[in-house]
C-alpha cells in the first residue's frame, strides 16, 4: 500500500513554500504572487509553475543571490509542519505497517529533502534543477499539476505487485 501527500498546505500550514531566501530579499509570498500574476496577465508564459520559478529566479538575480543549493535550501530545516504530522509519520515507521509514503510537490525537491519530514518518507518528487559547478541552472523537471498525475502513476507502477 502507498500513501501520497502534497507538501505545502497539506503537511505544512502554508499553501505556498516559505522560502527563506526570498525573505532575505525582502520578498513576501504576496509580492512574488503579484509578480507572477502580472507576468501571466501579460501573456509572457502559459504555465503557472514555469512563471512562478522564473519570477523566483528574477528576484534572486535582482538581489545578487546565486542559485546554489545552499541558498535555495536556506531555512528548510526550520519548516513548520502541521500539528501531528511528524508524529503521524513516525508512528507508521515504528509499527512497520508496510505502507510506503511519498511526497509529490510543485515545490523544490532539494528544499523538501532538507526538511525534517524527508527522513520519514520513502520518496520525494518535486521541481528539479540542472546543476553545474554547484549552481542551479535551468529547471530539469517542472512538476506541474498535470505532471503530478504522471508521477503518481509512476509511483503506483513501481509499487505494484
Amino acid at each position: 500500500m502507498i500513501a501520497i501527500y502534497d507538501f505545502d498546505g497539506t503537511l505544512t500550514p502554508s499553501s505556498l513554500p516559505q522560502y527563506a531566501i526570498l525573505k532575505q530579499c525582502g520578498c513576501t509570498n504576496a509580492m512574488l504572487m503579484g509578480r507572477v500574476a502580472k507576468r501571466m496577465a501579460q501573456g509572457k508564459s502559459e504555465d503557472f509553475y514555469e512563471t512562478y520559478y522564473k519570477c523566483y529566479r528574477e528576484i534572486l538575480t535582482e538581489n545578487g543571490i546565486e542559485m546554489s543549493k545552499e541558498n535555495i535550501c536556506l531555512g528548510a530545516g526550520e519548516v513548520k509542519l502541521n500539528n501531528g504530522v511528524e508524529e503521524y509519520f513516525k508512528r507508521f515507521q515504528s509499527t512497520k505497517t508496510g505502507i510506503k509514503h511519498y511526497i509529490v510537490t510543485s515545490g523544490i525537491k532539494d528544499y523538501v529533502a532538507e526538511t525534517v519530514i524527508s527522513s520519514l518518507v520513502d520518496g520525494i518528487y518535486g521541481v528539479e534543477f540542472e546543476q553545474q559547478d554547484g549552481k542551479y541552472r535551468d529547471i530539469s523537471f517542472l512538476l506541474t499539476d498535470k505532471k503530478k498525475v504522471d508521477v503518481i502513476q509512476q509511483i503506483q507502477k513501481a509499487n505494484a505487485g
